[in-house]
């Protein structure tokens, strides 16, 4: 018989992962506590601490090991996928932490396995590039082996989360040419990629900061004008999707929500939403923003916008190109240039409300309600508050 029907899983312990975030904000706690929330033992995730990454010795109950080099890596894939029914039977992920120093053992072997050839004794490489005679056949040689060892890891039932470090780079769009900011993994786009290819989910964790009072001032030292404000807190959140492809993810559940607070429940939690929606065929609908449930429900402090503003027209934020531009004749120049200022406001405005969770759009609707005032005719005074509200 040829080929077979597949059935998809609504469990999150049977897909694999990559976590990236910043050092110190708990990708590796959160990676065993993933193990430990889905198959209810200590020995959920068994972590591979790789070369000089940070021994974990501050999670207590923690199960794993360290691996210094990439040949002792080799042999530690071999020993769990033979003790995989044995003493790595309550296992299910594989994690390993990090992309960074698992790719800097393995080309250090691949230019040591290079440089012990005939070619490589006689003209010895000294860096991954010069390896095999260079033209990216050294990193091709490092992404070869790296993929074999996750394919000995999947034949023997081990599902993988990679930890990963992360990094602002500049991304080229491949039809326009346009260079634009993205927060990634910092490793090399060639061998993220390799590994971003082999998992069904990329969860990015970083330190969302709340800033107030935004103001416009001039640097003291480069004399250019910068948006100064004032930190008044911030807070863990992890993100599976990005509308404005500022931070790099990937996903196989399009039911997934965009952003939750920073938990191993939450994490869970919204993967298997999303699984079961998947699975029972709804409707993709992209939420701004998820919050875990939690025990205590009056902590939770969820707005519901459904009712309370029904009676507010609709009127009140308009697509601001529909919205016609002010050609009142004008004599001054620095008159033009405040009509243009505020242009620009009601176009900030229009698009980030779009974008906006329930809670601000509600505050938004309530200002505009209260004195009387559309996108069209609000002052600029008006315009900076709600502008505070969008971005705060």
């Amino acid at each position: 018989m040829i080929g077979k029907i597949y059935e998809m899983s609504t469990s999150f312990k049977d897909y694999s992962y990559i976590i990236n975030g910043v050092g110190g904000i708990g990708k590796t706690t959160l990676a065993y506590e993933l193990g430990k929330i889905t198959t209810g033992s200590n020995k959920g995730t068994f972590v591979l601490t790789i070369g000089e990454e940070n021994i974990p010795d501050h999670i207590d109950g923690l199960y794993g090991d360290v691996v210094s080099s990439f040949p002792a890596l080799m042999k530690y894939v071999q020993e769990l996928s033979r003790n995989r029914n044995t003493e790595c039977s309550e296992t299910k992920f594989i994690c390993i932490d990090s992309l960074d120093e698992l790719f800097r053992i393995a080309e250090n072997y691949v230019v040591t396995e290079y440089n012990s050839t005939p070619k490589g004794k006689d003209n010895p490489a000294k860096s991954i590039s010069a390896a095999y005679g260079g033209f990216q056949k050294g990193e091709n040689r490092v992404v070869d082996l790296v993929i074999r060892l996750y394919g000995t890891l999947k034949k023997a039932g081990y599902k993988m989360i990679f930890i990963g470090h992360t990094k602002v780079k500049n991304e080229t769009d491949a039809l326009t040419g346009v260079v634009y900011e993205k927060l990634t993994c910092n490793i090399d786009n060639k061998y993220y990629n390799a590994i971003k290819d082999k998992v069904n989910l990329v969860a990015t964790c970083y330190n969302e900061k709340e800033i107030i009072n935004i103001k416009e001032e001039k640097n003291a030292f480069s004399k250019k004008m910068q948006n100064k404000g004032k930190l008044v807190g911030t807070k863990r959140v992890i993100i599976f999707r990005d509308n404005d492809n500022a931070v790099d993810t990937k996903t196989h559940f399009p039911h997934i929500v965009n952003k939750i607070d920073f938990s191993a429940e939450g994490f869970v939690k919204a993967v298997e939403d999303a699984l079961i929606k998947k699975k029972r065929g709804d409707k993709v609908e992209i939420q701004p923003y998820f919050r875990p449930e939690t025990k205590d429900e009056e902590d939770d402090e969820v707005v519901d916008t459904s009712d309370n503003f029904e009676e507010i027209e609709e009127e009140t934020i308009e697509n601001i190109d529909e919205v016609e531009p002010i050609n009142q004749p004008v004599k001054e120049e620095a008159k033009e240039t405040e009509i243009a200022d505020i242009n620009e406001l009601r176009k900030e405005i229009s698009v980030n409300f779009k974008t906006a969770d329930k809670e601000r759009q509600a505050k938004v609707r309530s200002i505009l309600k209260e004195k009387g005032l559309t996108l069209a005719n609000s002052d600029e005074g008006t315009l900076n508050e709600i502008v505070s509200i969008l971005l705060d």
